[in-house]
């Protein structure tokens, strides 16, 4: 069975409906703060998800405000949890953005495909995939 995006959350991680038990959900959460940025306690409602991986966390370094801005990526895989629609999660900065998605099809331990990277430098970070690019998007 292919990947299939089922659905997205809003700005905020809350599904428009319940978690399907078996697909996995790729949250990213967007934030500042100084002197550091950190997303830890990701749960779908009060759940802890076995295997809760977090994929990637660039931080820039601040640029002239001098808060430095993290993407923080986390992989819930298989979920087992019936009736949820929120990830919840703590953070030490303000949430730019928390967006979730749903994904059906990717086996019960999907993994990162690590040929890629995230770097983020100096004043004026970029953030890249790396050379593959593989990483679930939105169907346009």
């Amino acid at each position: 069975m292919a990947p299939t995006q089922v659905q997205v959350s809003n700005s905020s991680g809350v599904f428009p409906a319940a978690v399907t038990p078996g697909n996995t959900i790729v949250f990213t959460v967007v934030e500042y703060s100084a002197p550091t940025v950190t997303v830890t306690n990701v749960q779908l409602g009060t759940t802890t998800v076995a295997g809760t991986t977090q994929l990637e966390f660039p931080q820039s370094a601040g640029g002239t405000s001098g808060d430095p801005t993290g993407v923080c990526i986390y992989l819930l895989p298989n979920v087992q949890v019936s009736g949820q629609t929120t990830v919840n999660y703590t953070c030490s900065g303000s949430v730019i953005c928390a967006y979730a998605e749903e994904w059906s099809g990717l086996g019960s331990s999907p993994v990162q495909d690590t040929a890629g990277s995230i770097t983020a430098t100096g004043a004026s970070a970029s953030i890249a995939s790396g050379t593959t690019g593989a990483r679930p998007r939105r169907p346009s």
